[in-house]
């Protein structure tokens, strides 16, 4: 399991890298979108929460 500000660099790599892709793949947004929800697990969390 990562540390939070390892979890961080990870991920702004990761959409670095998804940025630049971003032209030729558009399927990378939704890779994107799914990466924000495990980034940010509060609103991933209310998400569910307000569906119940």
């Amino acid at each position: 399991m990562m540390d939070h500000s390892q979890q961080i660099n990870y991920w702004q790599k990761l959409y670095f890298f998804l940025w630049l892709d971003n032209c030729s793949r558009p399927s990378s947004v939704v890779l994107y979108i799914l990466g924000l929800s495990n980034f940010f697990p509060q609103f991933h969390e209310h998400s569910y929460m307000d569906k119940s």
